[in-house]
């Protein structure tokens, strides 16, 4: 059954009870519509909440939020269960209750991006050929994967000659970021 994220905006003034109440709604006839709410985020500065469902369909997981408390999302994607924990981490340890961060603070759903990318790679490999390039990428994957482990980021995915990765606060992939400068700077 696809895994669903949805987005519902705009929320105003609403606080972490009134979502509280809202997801308990869902769950109490969730098996009407053969729908699984999985986890929720909160996000209350920005009036937004983000729900995972396993669900049949998309109108079937609309369908449970009309009929239990009228807040239809503003969009909703489908989405992988790997991908979800790459991105949010182990959301699945708050389920089926609001996601919490380890620290027990509200998970908001928002994540800081980042990318590293080995910028001239290919001439790098073309100029002093493939053992040279490797030995530099393999300096980069470990440079790159000890300071993620020190900020909590998660690894999403090698780009061949970089990373892209996901992290809880700005924060964290910013002090992320010297961190893997300043790896660099020592290496050269």
């Amino acid at each position: 059954m696809p895994i669903f994220m949805d987005v519902h905006e705009n929320l105003g003034d609403v606080t972490e009870e009134d979502i509280k109440n809202a997801r308990l709604a869902d769950l109490s006839i969730q098996d009407d519509y053969g729908v699984r709410f999985l986890t929720f985020w909160f996000n209350s500065p920005d009036g937004q909440a983000f729900c995972l469902v396993d669900a049949p369909t998309q109108e079937a997981a609309i369908a449970v939020h009309k009929a239990s408390h009228g807040l239809v999302p503003h969009d909703m994607v489908e989405v992988e269960k790997p991908t979800v924990s790459q991105f949010m981490g182990d959301w699945e340890r708050s389920a089926p209750n609001i996601a919490r961060h380890d620290d027990a603070a509200l998970d908001t759903g928002l994540r800081a991006i980042m990318f590293t990318d080995l910028v001239g790679s290919t001439q790098i490999s073309s100029r002093d050929g493939d053992a040279k390039a490797m030995e530099l990428l393999n300096r980069h994957d470990q440079i790159v994967r000890d300071a993620l482990s020190t900020y909590r980021g998660r690894e999403v995915k090698h780009t061949g000659d970089g990373i892209f990765a996901s992290f809880d606060h700005v924060s964290t992939a910013v002090d992320c970021a010297l961190q893997i400068q300043r790896g660099f700077e020592c290496h050269t």
